[in-house]
């Protein structure tokens, strides 16, 4: 958009056939584009789109007077000066069958569409995606994926939200102990110390070993766990050596996309798998926990400090300075407790993953695009959102 508020449009040729290359006669005051849909705003609050796909939302724009719009792949969402949202166009996963409410900001994706009323995200497929709605409760536990998140209530119990495209949700019966959330799997230590694991299958991160252990890491297409006697034991996607834990004793470990880091008995940090951005070359020192993310690592010091090495695009690996008690590790941002309870996130925060609310915790975890919390009273809160695109590379 220009600085006289005019628009100007380009892309490939096919588009330029469906004339999504060409934006109407402005002025307009926000444009939001997505995949083969553009829709604008003009300055006296009335709706223009333009589009790459003949049919589905293709003139079902609403009249009337607009704050907000976000273009999805082939629907739309804006919200009305008055606060109500109206949506329009493909409908096959709801998308477009927004809740009766009063909104302030509209964002949508493909094929979802995420709005925002009162700083809380609600996504409109079914519950598909409302990542950021956890359950009420006293929870004990906390682990984020990738666009859903799981929980250990005080009791035992596992409950989890978010997407379910794979059974990553489906969460097992009986009594847990500890959880991990990986990307479209997840896994979980029974009471009796056996395994259960769930979601996505394909390269058999969802199928453990037989045998005790003590805690359990899910990561992207595989998972690790440690036994009772501190050995450490991978399974599923291996092409990296990422499912190929070094010999020893340790006391704690985590995996990530496509690497993996375990806590040895005297505080070193092990890492195996890929390597590209130096994610598993720790630095020397004692630790006290390891968490892995996508393509970096972050550690907490015996002292409190956090260090980070690897894909720092971000500044994902960028730690602040101060005292912590726990740190986690996601794709684009990472965010860690501090002693007197409050959440610091770093990194990428364009989808506000990075933005805690203020408060006191006893954990946190983060997701892909979302972040949670567990309060010291055992509540849970989640913040993020899933409708700007996450960066690559």
């Amino acid at each position: 958009m220009h600085t006289d508020n005019n628009t100007t449009c380009w892309g490939s040729e096919i588009s330029i056939q469906f004339g999504a290359d060409t934006a109407p006669t402005g002025p307009f005051s926000t444009v939001s584009t997505k995949e083969r849909y553009t829709c604008g705003i003009r300055v006296d609050g009335t709706l223009a789109c333009w589009y790459l796909e003949i049919g589905y939302g293709r003139g079902l724009e609403p009249d009337g007077i607009f704050t907000d719009v976000g273009a999805g792949g082939l629907h739309g969402c804006g919200v009305r000066s008055d606060g109500a949202l109206a949506c329009w166009g493909e409908d096959t996963y709801g998308q477009a069958s927004p809740p009766q409410d009063v909104f302030t900001v509209s964002n949508t994706g493909h094929p979802y569409a995420c709005t925002f009323p009162l700083q809380q995200a609600e996504c409109l497929d079914k519950g598909w995606f409302n990542i950021v709605t956890p359950p009420q409760g006293n929870f004990a536990f906390i682990s984020s994926g990738d666009r859903y998140s799981c929980g250990i209530t005080k009791e035992g119990t596992l409950s989890c939200w978010g997407e379910d495209t794979v059974g990553q949700t489906e969460a097992p019966q009986g009594e847990f102990s500890i959880i991990s959330a990986g990307d479209w799997h997840a896994c979980g230590v029974r009471s009796d110390g056996v395994l259960a694991c769930w979601g996505h299958d394909y390269y058999g991160q969802s199928t453990p070993p037989p045998g005790i252990f003590t805690t359990v890491a899910a990561g992207r297409w595989h998972t690790c766990g440690l036994r009772t006697d501190g050995v450490l034991a991978c399974w599923g996607r291996y092409d990296d050596d990422q499912s190929t834990p070094p010999l020893g004793i340790f006391t704690a470990v985590s995996a990530g996309d496509q690497h993996s880091c375990g806590l040895r008995t005297d505080g070193a940090i092990a890492c195996w798998g890929h390597d590209y951005y130096g994610q598993s070359t720790p630095p020397a020192g004692s630790f006290t926990a390891v968490s892995a993310g996508d393509w970096h690592t972050c550690g907490l010091r015996a002292d409190g400090a956090i260090a980070c090495w690897g894909h720092n695009d971000y500044g994902q690996a960028s730690s602040p300075a101060g005292t912590f008690t726990a740190v986690s590790a996601g794709d684009w941002h990472t965010c860690g407790l501090r002693t007197d309870g409050a959440i610091a996130c770093w990194g990428w925060d364009q989808t506000r993953k990075a933005s805690p609310p203020v408060g006191t915790y006893s954990a946190v975890s983060v997701g892909t695009s979302h972040t949670c919390g567990m309060r010291t009273d055992g509540t849970l809160i989640c913040w993020g959102n899933l409708s700007v695109p996450l960066p690559r590379g």
